[in-house]
């Protein structure tokens, strides 16, 4: 009964993940209907004062002001929006051109095959984060960019994996009987071959929100992403070194959204790989 037990536990849906997931999600679908102040309006008479979660006297202003006089809270709700949007874009962008690009090389090979895998082994000598970094200089700041930039960091990884997995059922007999019959390349690669790969691809979409996530706090913290007015996490984590002696929750608070995001889609993508291949294993038995 214990090891039964223990093994019911292993699986469980960790809660606080999900939680901080649906609160993203959710403000970013609804988020700039719900704001408590105005994002963009500066007060100097405001300016730098302390959040009333932590004993400041003005209830408007939950988690205080920063040097402007424009409320955190609020600032933080729309800066998560624009994260999100930049992370699901990207992802759609990069992970698309890698997952096609990666059947068909998997199931034609030859020299395109080749040719493909030597590109993606000469990006991936870089860490993707210094990669983005790189791209973002290059392409300069705004919203086309940061997300092109994300994208041609991440769809390496998408084309080498399923790659791969291509290469180890092209050969089965159902996707023989097809060639059989005269099927053509792309109906085999998507009508039979990609809907057998979407419990991979949804795992790798989740874990990379959180990388795309970081990775634009981080191109925004140096300037290389959404441009002001509009406020990210990464820039208000830049402007709140300025005044961290007297106003320290500027910086502190969008950091704490970062992390905690980032490490809620780590986590749930960790938890949903090992549901998936304990279902796919029970499967195969």
């Amino acid at each position: 009964m214990k090891k039964k037990k223990a093994k019911k536990n292993k699986y469980r849906i960790p809660v606080i993940s999900v939680i901080i997931i649906a609160l993203f999600v959710i403000n970013g679908l609804i988020g700039r209907y719900i704001v408590f102040q105005d994002p963009y309006l500066t007060s100097l008479s405001d300016k730098n004062l302390e959040p009333f979660i932590l004993g400041g006297k003005n209830i408007a202003y939950i988690f205080g002001t920063d040097y402007l006089g424009r409320d955190v809270l609020s600032r933080i709700m729309i800066g998560s929006r624009i994260s999100l949007y930049v992370a699901v874009v990207a992802i759609i962008v990069g992970g698309g051109i890698g997952t096609i690009l990666g059947l068909f090389a998997g199931y034609i090979g030859g020299a395109f095959d080749s040719v493909l895998m030597r590109v993606c082994d000469a990006m991936l000598a870089f860490p993707s984060i210094i990669l983005a970094m790189l791209l973002g200089i290059v392409l300069g700041s705004g919203f086309s960019s940061v997300v092109l930039a994300i994208a041609l960091s991440i769809w390496t990884r998408y084309a080498k994996i399923i790659r791969g997995q291509v290469l180890s059922i092209k050969n089965n007999n159902y996707i023989l009987q097809e060639q059989l019959i005269g099927a053509s390349v792309p109906r085999i690669l998507f009508k039979h071959i990609l809907p057998g790969l979407w419990n991979i691809l949804i795992v790798m979409i989740v874990q990379d929100i959180g990388y795309a996530i970081l990775t634009e706090a981080s191109l925004s913290f140096l300037g290389l992403s959404v441009q002001p007015p509009e406020p990210t996490l990464g820039a208000m984590v830049s402007e709140g070194r300025n005044t961290f002696d007297v106003a320290w929750w500027v910086s502190v608070f969008p950091s704490g959204v970062i992390i905690l995001t980032v490490i809620a889609f780590n986590y749930f993508g960790e938890w949903l790989k090992k549901v998936l291949q304990r279902e796919r294993k029970v499967k195969v038995v």
